[in-house]
């Protein structure tokens, strides 16, 4: 991906450059977008745990800064793949997506006041994921020298006060 745009890379290009057959990729991926996607498995399983361990008691949004921790880990990945037009490719945004919106699901769910409307929980997961992600993208297109820290604080701003009035209005 620093070479080329990744839509631009072939399996041919990946192989040559991996030294492996054709037979080999194939037995280990569907495709190239499959490659890619193997390597958010720590990502998924980070996620995950920040899901089951996070505190229903804690501060609202606080598992945002995990997301920002992870995509800071791998930003030289992200710029790369969105340095020609500042976008995603469709699956690693579709994986993005998926796994901020299971953590905020989850995360709002323990925070919304009782007997919440389950089209505003949903409704207010959408909001925050597609927030969520475009600061993301926003953040490694541009390669801003900002932190995840400073980047999480900025998100929780933004959306902390109005979600938190939006999921106790009933």
């Amino acid at each position: 991906m620093q070479e080329k745009r990744y839509d631009e890379i072939t399996i041919t290009d990946i192989l040559d450059r991996a030294d492996v057959g054709r037979s080999t990729f194939y037995a280990h991926y569907r495709d190239k977008d499959d490659l890619m996607l193997s390597g958010y498995g720590d990502i998924r399983a980070a996620l995950a745990a920040e899901r089951e361990h996070a505190d229903p008691a804690g501060e609202l949004l606080q598992p945002v800064l995990a997301v920002f921790g992870h995509v800071a880990e791998h930003r030289d990945v992200a710029r790369e793949a969105t340095r020609i037009d500042g976008t995603l490719p469709p699956a690693i945004m579709g994986e993005l997506r998926e796994l901020t919106e299971a953590l905020l699901r989850e995360h709002l769910r323990q925070h919304a006041a009782a007997g919440v409307d389950p089209l505003a929980l949903e409704a207010a997961t959408q909001f925050l994921t597609g927030a969520l992600v475009s600061l993301l993208v926003w953040w490694t297109s541009h390669d801003l020298p900002y932190s995840a820290a400073q980047l999480d604080r900025t998100f929780r701003r933004l959306a902390t006060q109005g979600i938190r009035r939006y999921l106790s209005s009933g």
